[in-house]
């Protein structure tokens, strides 16, 4: 399928959309994209968990939104969130990039020094997220105008959400490290990190923990065709939205 990608992405958003000609098809990032004007777009439900399988249409889109965060340390129960970045995607029922659907970034004073430990993971200290703070209910929002939530460590990432968004649990999350069969797909693997899946499937990455960074990678993991040439988000969709 043919695809014309020249549009400009919004804000500072890192996507840099790339024209690339390869039998015929245009790639954004290194995916193959589709013509979506004949797709409608369906709004996503109000609560997605208990909505999505009562919709009387089969939606011929779907709002994915990509989710990561960096913390002051590994426990919800006491550690911080100083940063999140969320990218929604619109694909269609196989996965299938379909456009660009809005984004949501913020540091976060966590209201205590960010330990030296973690700052070495992440690169970000306290005098970086000094004065910022998560807009509550902008991530709330962005976050409930999608089908399905995505985060390679769900589990992890959910835990953190929860001290901004109470309501998470009711959304649908699904998880890009767990959720898809990897070494099923690559028996050459010999882990599902983010780091070793993007090594070994020769993806570009962005700046590791860094919440942005660690978006943009994971959204072109998931939109990366597999062997069945369908994205590895196909599995994703089929799991948790009951999409065939």
């Amino acid at each position: 399928m043919r695809a014309a990608i020249g549009r400009q992405v919004l804000d500072s958003f890192l996507f840099i959309p790339i024209q690339c000609q390869v039998r015929g098809e245009v790639l954004l990032w290194g995916v193959p994209t589709i013509d979506a004007s004949h797709l409608a777009q369906t709004p996503p439900p109000a609560h997605p968990r208990r909505a999505c399988y009562r919709e009387t249409t089969v939606p011929t889109t779907y709002t994915i939104a990509i989710l990561d965060t960096e913390t002051t340390g590994l426990s919800p129960s006491y550690d911080r969130v100083v940063e999140v970045f969320v990218q929604r995607l619109l694909v269609d029922s196989d996965g299938h990039f379909v456009d660009f659907a809005g984004h949501y970034h913020s540091l976060h004073d966590p209201g205590r020094p960010i330990p030296r430990e973690a700052t070495q993971v992440h690169g970000i200290t306290t005098a970086m997220v000094r004065g910022h703070r998560i807009d509550d209910r902008a991530l709330g929002e962005v976050l409930a105008g999608a089908h399905l939530v995505v985060a390679h460590n769900s589990g992890f990432d959910k835990g953190f959400v929860r001290q901004h968004v109470p309501t998470c649990d009711e959304l649908l999350w699904g998880c890009s490290c767990r959720g898809i069969p990897w070494k099923a797909i690559y028996p050459q693997l010999w882990s599902t990190s983010l780091p070793e899946l993007a090594r070994a499937l020769r993806i570009a990455t962005g700046t590791a923990h860094r919440a942005q960074g660690d978006v943009e990678t994971t959204c072109r993991l998931l939109l990366q065709p597999g062997p069945d040439g369908a994205p590895h988000l196909r599995h994703l969709l089929r799991k948790k939205l009951k999409v065939r």
